[in-house]
């Protein structure tokens, strides 16, 4: 079988999909399908002309798309141009958007199967199904229309080995042309899940949603193998730098200081910089000190409101605004940078809430600043306050929303 994934990026941020990376590496690994991943990131201008030349010289037997809510309806397009040119491929969705929507998405007119839940093992079962019996049935994690009717599949249960799954290969994108966009960067995730219930992020929804440990780490030492694996490979194509996707990559302390340790014997430090997100309030010195030895330079940390009401009432954060600072003041000892991510617009805010939220970010002042606007993501806690409370959120509104910065969803008394 051949399957072509698709990255539907026609406005997004210029960076790959790593989730999208890993399915596709899979099956080219673990099975003997044939797999191909069509990236439009840099060819947006003539991207129907660009997806129709990979489509037509690969012949997939399946097409598949990876969505997030802010990109969906950019798949919604090319999936329509394409069932126009080729009406009998199978389309399947998967991803955050679908999973969470699921019925609604499945609904549409030109989606014929959805994935919900990670993609490597129900993708490849998919595929092998596929070729022998024809039938969908049975088929963990995939959902799917016959005669008319929304057959469902039970869910299937998260894979707790991370370490089974092979190194993403980053051959399948243009990588040369990602490292000058984010320079020297190539991308890497250490564990999947998070366990917090911040309102307005999708992770909770999913925990929820998903059977199986929710949280779950790959070992300090399969990921110092990736990165020596990819420094052999790409270190002429300019790798230099290590971007972790992670939630919370400081979570498990002992994985931390491992994986630190490991970094700093490797040697991996005397020519690799790194970076990660962390929670403030889990943030200590001694793991400050130890990531600053491994070469970690920016630590990412999300604030989002300067209102402890709106921080932890509304948005679910439980954190104090002295953890904040402690954890501004640790980093600025050791002389690691930070991004703080700061958030506007969400449900209960005010003018004065969100002036609040400007001055602690001026009183932070972090070396990089993330300001975002507040989006009621589907299925989030969030999202539920707002219909609660009688906001209407229009069917339509993520057409013309790529990111958390360009204009919000919602209109309330102060935001528009």
């Amino acid at each position: 079988m051949r399957i072509a994934l698709i990255y539907p990026n026609l406005h997004g941020e210029f960076r790959p999909n790593l989730g999208l990376l890993y399915i596709a590496t899979y099956i080219q690994k673990e099975s003997h399908h044939e797999v191909i991943i069509i990236d439009p990131t840099f060819h947006r201008r003539n991207w129907k002309k660009y997806i129709l030349k990979k489509i037509h010289e690969f012949s997939p037997d399946i097409i598949g798309y990876s969505c997030l809510t802010f990109n969906y309806y950019d798949a919604l397009q090319i999936n329509h141009f394409l069932k126009k040119k080729y009406p009998n491929t199978p389309a399947l969705f998967g991803g955050i958007h679908p999973t969470l929507t699921n019925i609604k998405t499945l609904t549409a007119k030109e989606i014929d199967l959805i994935c919900l839940g990670e993609g490597e093992l129900t993708v490849k079962e998919l595929l092998d199904q596929l070729e022998t019996t024809k039938s969908l049935e049975g088929i963990k994690g995939i959902w799917y229309k016959h005669n008319g009717c929304i057959k469902r599949n039970e869910l299937r249960p998260l894979e707790e080995d991370l370490d089974k799954f092979p190194f993403p290969n980053w051959d399948f994108y243009e990588i040369e042309k990602y490292m000058l966009v984010n320079p020297y960067q190539l991308d890497f995730l250490g564990s999947r899940g998070c366990p917090y219930n911040c309102a307005y992020c999708s992770n909770h929804a999913l925990r929820k949603l998903l059977p199986g440990k929710y949280v779950r780490h790959r070992s300090p030492r399969n990921i110092i193998q990736e990165i020596k694996y990819n420094l052999k490979k790409y270190w002429n194509k300019g790798f230099r730098y290590v971007y972790f996707w992670d939630e919370t990559f400081i979570l498990k302390k002992s994985f931390l200081h491992e994986f630190c340790r490991l970094f700093i014997k490797e040697k991996l430090s005397k020519v690799l910089t790194w970076n990660c997100t962390a929670r403030a309030d889990l943030l200590k010195e001694e793991d400050v000190k130890l990531m600053k030895e491994a070469n970690c330079n920016i630590i990412r940390m999300g604030v989002e409101a300067g209102d402890s009401y709106i921080r932890n009432k509304v948005y679910n954060r439980n954190m104090s605004l002295k953890s904040i600072i402690d954890a501004v003041k640790l980093c600025r000892k050791y002389g690691i940078a930070n991004q703080l991510n700061f958030m506007f617009g969400g449900p209960r805010e005010t003018m004065e809430t969100m002036q609040k939220t400007f001055n602690i970010a001026q009183v932070l002042n972090p070396e990089q600043i993330s300001l975002n606007i507040f989006q009621p993501l589907p299925a989030t806690d969030a999202a539920q306050l707002l219909k609660k409370n009688g906001v209407i959120i229009q069917e339509n509104c993520w057409i013309h929303m790529y990111n958390f910065y360009y204009k919000s969803v919602i209109n309330s008394t102060y935001l528009k």
